[in-house]
């Protein structure tokens, strides 16, 4: 396990119900079926990927990552160490591997988990675009700020060959509370899977 390996938060299980009465201050995303990484660039070498239990990928995939995948990812090459956490999909129907981006928990060798989720939500997309916009194989998942209830029927219906399994809401002002021991539940993010 790297030094600074730090547990990504999950989202609290939680009802279609209850979320759909969430308001404003909140952003939801479409849960993605994948398995949940924390990829650490630095000193321009190529990126270290790990599971959210401290594996490599690789040995837990038992091989090489898609040259594509890790070719893409070489391109965002920060000199002090950036931690960003996302998720690997693995080759399913007509997708090709390929990974989702989350959150950023490091960057530039200092910890953002302090941040609220609205500001690490910018800086993601912000990578996103300048490094990695026009690769196939790395996206956002799709979001929406508005009735929650109405884009978990959206992305129910048009399930995207099993990739999406529900959606996940984050509240805009919550902050990273996970640590080096284990991965927990943010209280502020919540899951309605179907």
């Amino acid at each position: 396990m790297p030094k600074d390996f730090r547990y990504p938060d999950k989202p609290t299980s939680s009802t279609l119900d209850f979320i759909s009465g969430l308001k404003s201050n909140y952003l939801a995303q479409a849960k993605i079926n994948e398995w949940r990484i924390l990829m650490f660039f630095e000193n321009k070498k190529p990126p270290e990927i790990f599971t959210r239990h401290a594996t490599t990928l690789k040995k837990a995939l038992k091989q090489e990552l898609d040259k594509e995948i890790l070719d893409t990812l070489k391109e965002f090459n920060p000199t002090e160490l950036t931690i960003i956490d996302g998720g690997y999909i693995g080759r399913r129907g007509k997708h090709k591997p390929s990974i989702v981006l989350f959150d950023i928990m490091k960057k530039d060798s200092k910890w953002v988990t302090h941040w609220q989720y609205e500001k690490r939500d910018t800086e993601i997309k912000h990578i996103f675009k300048q490094y990695f916009e026009k690769s196939p194989c790395i996206f956002l998942p799709e979001e929406s700020r508005i009735d929650f209830g109405a884009f978990y029927e959206k992305q129910k219906t048009n399930p995207k060959d099993g990739l999406v399994e529900g959606i996940v809401v984050k509240e805009l002002s919550s902050t990273l509370i996970g640590g080096r021991k284990e991965s927990v539940d943010n209280p502020c993010w919540f899951k309605a899977k179907w």
